[in-house]
């Protein structure tokens, strides 16, 4: 039976996790007092912060499974080598004993390049014996001692190297399980945290309730997913972008195209130019936080601006 792959029990990214560790440093911090009550104190606060620590310090999948590619390119680089000596061996072979022969097949090496790690390791010893064994009717033809010595390493070299594999392998599938447990015992604690800031806020702050809401979705965490809006405006047009734009959403623009645009708002969703806003180059980012833009609060409506008379513009809106 195939052993099943280890699960975490949220629906986002470890990085997430991580930054939803530091969050809620923070708000044990800024909500110390009224948390006490859950029972939540320093020991508490510094068991959680040393599981975010732990899990941050955990070797990444990106890591193991590139120490995993390296022993692979090396059983690989050592697999030919062999096949090459084995290779060497048998030409020699074959200008003795007559392929098909009862001596010729004790060499074994009918579908070499077909064998698998383990078949070729048995192979290359069982070709080194062979050779050994006829040592004295092979000599004419080129082969010696030296040479069956220099397989025998290569035949280690390769022994060695599908260990190192497999011993890569099961490292990573170790860390792997732990990763996951790690994540699951540090998420099960902000879990029980938030729910705690979540009971005391409930009928007290909506804004600090809304801290301690968990959004378990792909690329979620302590914030909402962000929505990305990605499009083009033709030359020489204005078009509404964004349309029912939360007054407190954080917005992130990003000019993805080859000519400068402006982007600005508006109460309603007419596509009259922009009269003023920000103008962005090619490459340019431009980021409302906290409800605001550089002409004040965030309106309903995003628009665009493009004044080139031939090109047509691109951007990528980010909201959140």
């Amino acid at each position: 039976m195939k052993k099943e792959e280890p699960k975490t029990d949220f629906n986002f990214s470890y990085a997430a996790l991580e930054q939803l560790g530091d969050k809620a440093d923070d708000l044990m911090d800024r909500d110390a007092t009224e948390l006490a009550d859950y029972g939540v104190d320093a020991t508490y606060r510094t068991d959680l912060a040393a599981k975010t620590q732990a899990l941050k310090e955990h070797p990444t999948d990106e890591e193991l499974q590139g120490t995993v590619s390296e022993a692979t390119e090396i059983k690989n680089a050592a697999s030919d080598t062999l096949k090459v000596s084995i290779r060497g061996v048998m030409v020699r072979v074959k200008q003795v004993f007559k392929v098909g022969s009862a001596k010729y097949k004790q060499f074994g090496t009918k579908g070499l390049d077909d064998m698998t790690v383990n078949e070729l390791v048995r192979c290359g010893r069982r070709v080194s014996r062979m050779a050994t064994k006829y040592l004295t009717e092979l000599a004419p033809k080129g082969v010696t001692a030296t040479m069956i010595t220099d397989l025998d390493t290569l035949i280690g070299a390769m022994d060695d190297a599908i260990d190192d594999l497999d011993t890569a392998n099961r490292d990573r599938n170790v860390a792997t399980q732990e990763r996951v447990d790690m994540a699951n015992d540090l998420y099960a604690n902000i879990v029980e945290l938030f729910d705690f800031g979540k009971d005391h806020w409930y009928t007290r702050s909506e804004a600090k309730y809304n801290d301690y809401i968990i959004y378990n979705v792909a690329g979620g965490g302590a914030t909402p997913p962000a929505t990305v809006i990605e499009g083009t405006v033709a030359a020489n047009t204005t078009e509404v972008v964004v349309s029912e734009l939360d007054e407190n959403a954080e917005v992130t623009i990003n000019n993805t195209g080859t000519v400068p645009f402006i982007i600005c708002g508006s109460d309603n969703d007419t596509p009259d130019p922009c009269a003023e806003g920000e103008t962005l180059n090619p490459s340019d980012e431009v980021i409302y936080e906290g409800g605001s833009s550089s002409t004040g609060p965030l309106p309903a409506y995003l628009k665009i601006t493009n004044a080139d008379p031939t090109t047509e513009a691109a951007y990528q809106i980010s909201i959140s």
